[in-house]
């Protein structure tokens, strides 16, 4: 017999062949367990999931019925229970805040009003794909190449929820502070560096500019959307100065030593920190007279070369380093010592004479010290000890008197004949004319 049912029961009495009326009497069976649910259907979203399932026929409740119990759990991991174990009235339920991307065990059964119970049924229901969750940047490091390519390699960690693992990641950056020295504060301009599948978890980002400040992002990928971005910064390596030190030029002159001063490269010319400058210096004649180095400070520098010649012209031309590395050399500065006392001429001779006048040649002192503006002739009788030198200058405005490859000649007239004569030459400074 069923249970929960009513039976009709008809007794008759029999004697021989004989039979009385019927007689009837009603009953019922007892509840008994209720059958099975027998299928359940359900939807999903990335955080929900949306369970129907037919109502038991009243054949197979076996009783009254007083509703489903149902609960859900997470058989990933160690496993968790997300939903405790509840009863409610109609054939569906959905439940919320779940977890993307991850599968889980749904259970239901039929309870009666005699807290009969069925079997339970089970079903494995996956939650939609959502986009990633954010990764976590581990590392950003200077990347660096023997042919002077910079750029920063970067490392992260993949997710750790939503459970939905990307299937790509993109990196991308921006300029901080270029060289250092820019204010890129309105000009930061997203560049896309490129992506990787969703089992790398490391990028190198090339071509980079030197000594520059970065901002980079990476962020995961799934077929549903782009996650958020975890971001860092970090400084590339430096590399060779591409621009010349600035506003060379000598701020304090004197007889035997000069001050030059100037800047650092221009920004987006340095590269790198600056470490030191090279200094070579050249008379006129291109000579090296100086070649050392300089090393760096904050501000401009000063830098002060001795044990120059006097009234000469010197060339400096000066390069930055950044460590092992050197920039290029910029234009020449030229500068001049200030002028001191002039040596004396140099070989004075007397090539010829007559009887009275005396010829003499000599040529300017090398090198001349000074702008020379003329020469003083000086004679007088060798034999005569106590007399007084004659004098006589030799004017020469053009340049002419302090050129060291010219020879001098004047001729000193009225002359005593038959008489010893000393000459002297010196040269005269500029203003005694």
């Amino acid at each position: 017999m069923e249970y929960y049912a009513t039976y009709n029961i008809s007794i008759i009495a029999v004697i021989r062949r004989a039979e009385s009326l019927p007689m009837i009497v009603s009953g019922d069976t007892r509840d008994g367990d209720p059958s099975a649910i027998e299928s359940v259907s359900y939807t999903s979203t990335a955080s929900s999931l949306r369970f129907v399932w037919e109502e038991p026929s009243c054949e197979s409740l076996h009783g009254v019925l007083d509703g489903y119990e149902y609960d859900l759990y997470d058989p990933t991991g160690v496993g968790r229970t997300v939903q405790d174990r509840t009863t409610i009235r109609g054939n569906s339920v959905e439940i919320t805040d779940l977890d993307a991307c991850t599968e889980y065990r749904f259970r239901i059964r039929v309870v009666t009003t005699q807290l009969k119970r069925s079997e339970w049924h089970m079903e494995m229901a996956m939650t939609n794909i959502s986009a990633p969750g954010m990764p976590v940047i581990t590392e950003l490091t200077t990347y660096q190449e023997d042919s002077g390519t910079t750029g920063l390699t970067i490392s992260w960690q993949p997710p750790s929820s939503p459970p939905c693992q990307p299937t790509h990641y993109e990196i991308k950056y921006y300029v901080l502070q270029g060289d250092m020295c820019e204010d890129n504060s309105r000009d930061r301009i997203m560049t896309s560096a490129g992506t990787v599948n969703g089992s790398t978890f490391t990028f190198n980002v090339l071509e980079l500019r030197p000594n520059s400040e970065y901002m980079v992002f990476v962020r995961g990928r799934t077929s549903s959307g782009y996650g958020d971005s975890d971001s860092q910064s970090a400084t590339t390596g430096y590399s060779y100065p591409t621009g010349p030190p600035t506003n060379i030029q000598s701020t304090s002159i004197k007889k035997r030593s000069i001050v030059f001063s100037w800047g650092k490269p221009e920004c987006g010319d340095r590269n790198g920190p600056i470490s030191s400058y090279e200094v070579m210096l050249s008379n006129s004649t291109g000579d090296v007279v100086y070649h050392g180095n300089a090393s760096a400070s904050a501000g401009p520098e000063l830098f002060e070369i001795f044990d120059l010649i006097p009234y000469s012209i010197y060339r400096i031309r000066i390069r930055a380093w950044n460590y092992e590395l050197a920039g290029e050399y910029g234009p020449a500065i030229w500068a001049q010592t200030d002028e001191s006392k002039p040596a004396p001429p140099i070989e004075v001779k007397l090539p010829s004479s007559d009887q009275e006048s005396i010829t003499v040649e000599w040529m300017s002192p090398n090198p001349p010290l000074g702008r020379i503006m003329g020469y003083y002739i000086l004679y007088w009788e060798t034999d005569d000890v106590g007399a007084t030198p004659q004098t006589f200058g030799i004017e020469c405005r053009d340049g002419q008197c302090s050129d060291i490859d010219y020879r001098f000649s004047t001729i000193i007239p009225h002359l005593q004949r038959d008489t010893n004569y000393s000459v002297q030459a010196s040269a005269i400074l500029a203003g005694v004319l």
